[in-house]
């Protein structure tokens, strides 16, 4: 009898170390699972630090980053963006304003040598251009009408119809190169067709992008200046719209991300505890 009942008082006994055994398991793997978690928290916050770090490089004027875009190596810094592309803008529109005139200026005389037979007032390039809202409007208003298109083909025709035995004006446009003039022999006084047709070959060749790799043209400068202010724009904007509101969107996520890690943190350390606890009334009861 005395047998039977110490066995059933040790299978009584056995009976919470099984459980507690069990409930060890199931801890262990919870605490795994939230080391896990854990780990996996930590390295967003990581991730999250990381982009602030590269938003404070886009907003620092001192970042010596340089990045590639539209073919173009540029500022990582939108400041140091602003101010290389400001700089750009007001040189594209002196040269504009420049070469502007000089194009006006051989209008003018192709005018003057025709006894205003080939009248171009209407084509005349701006040269008032500033470098901000109002001569950006002025340039893509002028590019927009169509202007340097049909000047070009003006003065094509009018060359075509001012032949001189001086002066051969076969042009070749396009992929073999630049506008050219060949010129068998200059006499000491070009007549009027001649120089008529020098002048519009003179100012198609600056009206007209360049084929040869040369910036000196007035469509190039213009191309440029407009790709500046582009550029201005849009680093801008970025620096005092986007920015901002990217650094807010990051700094709530990562404030978001430290309060859950230091709440699975302090869950862990209870988990923990918990384990150590349950370790310990095992002893007690296998004693």
């Amino acid at each position: 009898m005395k047998n039977i009942i110490k066995l059933g008082l040790v299978s009584l006994l056995a009976l919470p170390a099984v459980a507690t055994a069990q409930e060890d398991d199931s801890t262990l793997r919870r605490v795994s699972k939230d080391i896990e978690n854990l780990q996996s928290a930590t390295q967003r916050v990581i991730d999250l630090n990381a982009q602030l770090s590269e938003l404070d490089r886009r907003a620092d004027p001192a970042d010596r980053g340089v990045e590639t875009l539209f073919g173009e190596a540029m500022p990582y810094s939108l400041p140091k963006k602003i101010a290389q592309y400001t700089e750009e803008r007001g040189i594209r529109a002196a040269e504009i304003n420049a070469q502007g005139s000089r194009i006006n200026e051989s209008l003018s005389k192709i005018k003057t040598l025709s006894s205003g037979k080939h009248d171009l007032s209407a084509y005349m390039t701006p040269t008032d251009v500033t470098p901000d809202a109002v001569g950006v409007a002025r340039v893509e208003a002028f590019v927009d009408s169509g202007a340097i298109a049909s000047l070009v083909g003006r003065l094509r025709d009018i060359s075509k119809q001012a032949p001189d035995p001086d002066l051969d004006t076969n042009w070749e446009v396009g992929a073999k190169g630049e506008n050219k003039a060949y010129v068998r022999h200059l006499p000491v006084e070009l007549t009027n067709d001649s120089q008529i047709a020098l002048l519009c070959l003179d100012a198609s060749t600056s009206l007209e992008p360049s084929t040869s790799g040369a910036s000196l043209t007035y469509s190039y400068s213009i191309a440029r200046f407009l790709f500046a202010d582009q550029v201005v724009k849009a680093a801008q904007e970025a620096l005092h719209d986007a920015l901002p509101k990217e650094r807010a969107l990051l700094q709530y996520r990562l404030d978001l991300e430290r309060r859950i890690d230091a709440q699975k943190t302090e869950f862990h350390e209870k988990t923990q505890r918990l384990g150590e606890l349950l370790n310990r009334n095992a002893e007690s009861l296998e004693k």
